[in-house]
């Protein structure tokens, strides 16, 4: 049901946009540029879903990186997410205006 809320679709929809509709992490782990398909929740919703629209909490990726995110986190979940909002934060470092 979240996922298909207007607060969610919105916030998605803005995440794309803020990081231009890349890949964050194929940008910087694979150093490709890929389109952003969506916004993956680095602290998950069956986690914690008080998260669910924080936006420092999304990482817009596309369908193949969300499944290397979710495969990744199997072996290290709290690495990865540390991993991820590092990521973030260096593209908004790189990007700031």
């Amino acid at each position: 049901m979240f996922y298909h809320s207007s607060g969610w679709e919105t916030l998605r929809d803005y995440v794309l946009k803020k990081y231009k509709g890349l890949d964050v992490f194929a940008y910087f782990i694979e150093n490709r540029i890929v389109p952003a398909t969506t916004g993956h929740h680095i602290v998950e919703l069956k986690e914690d879903c008080s998260k669910g629209l924080i936006i420092d909490n999304i990482i817009p990726v596309s369908d193949e990186s969300h499944r290397k995110i979710h495969m990744l986190y199997r072996k290290d979940k709290e690495g990865i997410q540390v991993m991820l909002k590092r990521l973030l934060k260096k593209w908004n470092k790189v990007n700031r205006k």
